[in-house]
């Protein structure tokens, strides 16, 4: 609900500030309602938080739509991450929006005079951001658009301000906690999400670059579908903003920022594994709410690779549009329609003819469980992104598989000659790739530069793994297996130094400072 006449009266407010905060376009004035509602909501005295807008446009009234929208549906879920919204006036072309006042600074501001926090802190937040965009998801079906430093305000609770002026006085002469004093125990705060003008609906087109991070399919290409990438990709850079000490000197943040900055920072392998997900934009939100940096108990880990693995396929699914109605499934017994427009196929066991062409056209997932592999695929798979080849058979790869230069994901299950070494060029575009039963030595790339997901053998020996140094740098995740004696005698000049995400025995590790692998306590 909004003001009925939406005109704003100022004989209506007792204005505490109204020069409390200016931006470029708009100024914050603090300000308490007379009679103690607005919009038949009860406020009573407390202050209140009005965006006046000059000349308000396109952006300013999209803003007053998302956050009515957003008020409606918060009132079930009670999201408390999100700045509550009390109605809007105008008055000679100035628009002014009434909003929950909050005693805080937001994250950008704080950077500015070198606010530190530890990845504990960090994570909190994130997680908090986390939820926030899963509710704008799911709930309203809104995409934030400009999720930055500068549009989340970092809130203390009343309580733990009080128990840090005790700890102040408690620790004066204590050095190892002045972070902690300066931070003000950040382990006890809330977030508020502001600036809802850029929002837009899931599965609108995006004309134009309006917004802070945006990746490079959107810039590149001026009309994009509105989905949760955009978000997830400005998390990104949040992360690494919170993590550098002080508010970065470029404005506005760039990939190119982060590559220099954030490898030889002293930033934790699995904070930085979190970053690299986000900017890659290989998880949804249900998977980076699961991530190992965002919680603590890493003995649930196995959830998480699971959905690691299964991430792929989904989303291909997804930017497809492949339901249960679209998914065509062949054994021996099956006709192949004539009009075969399904985008997924699925060949059974007993599935013992040669796969030909027409089988493949159009075809965006392969799956294939005959262990026979009758196949004569040739170029046939130039349109395909995702394949899995099940079955323990042998299958030749210079026959098969013919530089598809579209295919993301490739999963094979067969064995390997014994001297078989990969062929870059047959997965030059693939990003993840599980070669279950590869457990050969590895030359300089064989492997190539484009993947991020590697999953090998779960027998690899020593003698392999010393080659794994020739691994390419943008692997995000080295998974295989090998034997408890083997896993002792692993050191760390033995893998390529930019890969620090480790899954071995289903299991995640590091290197600890000795230079061992070791467990995630």
């Amino acid at each position: 609900m909004i003001e009925n006449d939406n005109t704003f009266n100022e004989e209506e407010w007792e204005f505490i500030d109204k020069n409390y905060k200016k931006g470029g376009f708009s100024r914050i004035l603090i300000a308490k309602k007379n009679n103690g509602r607005i919009n038949e909501i009860i406020v009573n005295q407390k202050k209140i938080a009005i965006k006046k807008i000059k000349f308000p446009g396109e952006i300013e009234f999209n803003e007053i739509k998302n956050l009515e929208l957003i008020k409606n549906k918060n009132k079930e879920k009670q999201i408390s991450s999100i700045i509550d919204y009390y109605g809007y006036g105008t008055k000679n072309n100035k628009l002014y929006i009434y909003l929950e006042f909050i005693e805080g600074d937001t994250i950008y501001e704080k950077k500015k005079n070198e606010y530190i926090l530890n990845e504990k802190e960090i994570s909190i937040i994130l997680k908090k951001c986390l939820e926030t965009m899963k509710f704008l998801h799911q709930n309203c079906n809104l995409i934030h658009m400009d999720l930055k430093c500068d549009n989340i305000i970092l809130k203390h609770n009343n309580n733990n301000n009080n128990n840090n002026n005790n700890n102040n006085n408690n620790n004066n002469n204590n050095n190892n906690n002045n972070n902690n004093n300066n931070n003000n125990n950040n382990n006890n705060f809330d977030i508020k999400i502001i600036d809802f003008g850029l929002s837009q609906t899931i599965g609108e087109l995006k004309t134009n670059h309006n917004g802070t991070y945006l990746f490079d399919q959107c810039i590149l290409n001026n009309r994009s579908i509105v989905y949760y990438k955009f978000d997830v990709y400005s998390l990104g850079f949040i992360s690494f903003e919170l993590f550098y000490p002080k508010q970065f000197e470029e404005k506005p943040l760039t990939l190119t920022h982060i590559n220099q900055n954030i490898e030889k920072s002293k930033i934790s392998p699995i904070f930085l594994n979190f970053i690299k997900k986000c900017l890659n934009t290989n998880l949804d939100i249900d998977g980076l709410e699961i991530h190992p940096f965002l919680n603590e108990n890493y003995d649930n880990f196995e959830n998480y690779f699971k959905i690691l693995k299964q991430t792929p396929l989904k989303q291909i699914k997804n930017q497809n549009g492949i339901g249960e109605n679209n998914i065509l499934r062949i054994n021996n017994s099956t006709k192949i329609p004539s009009e075969n427009k399904s985008k997924m196929i699925e060949f059974s066991e007993d599935f013992n003819e040669i796969i030909e062409k027409n089988y493949i056209t159009n075809k965006k997932v392969v799956i294939i469980s005959n262990p026979n592999y009758n196949i004569n695929l040739n170029f046939f798979f130039k349109e395909v992104q995702y394949i899995w080849i099940k079955g323990i058979g042998v299958l030749d790869f210079g026959k098969t598989i013919y530089n598809n230069k579209i295919l993301e994901t490739f999963i094979y299950e067969g064995e390997f000659n014994n001297d078989y070494i990969i062929e870059h060029y047959l997965f030059s575009n693939v990003k993840h790739l599980i070669l279950k039963n590869y457990k050969n030595k590895i030359k300089y790339g064989s492997i190539p530069e484009n993947v991020r997901f590697l999953e090998l053998s779960d027998s690899i020996g020593l003698e392999v793994i010393k080659t794994f140094v020739n691994l390419p740098k943008s692997i995000e995740e080295l998974c295989f297996g090998c034997t408890e004696e083997t896993l002792k005698q692993i050191k760390r000049e033995f893998i390529h130094p930019s890969i620090n995400f480790f899954i071995i025995n289903g299991k995640l590790m590091k290197f600890s400072e000795k230079n061992e692998l070791e467990f995630y306590k």
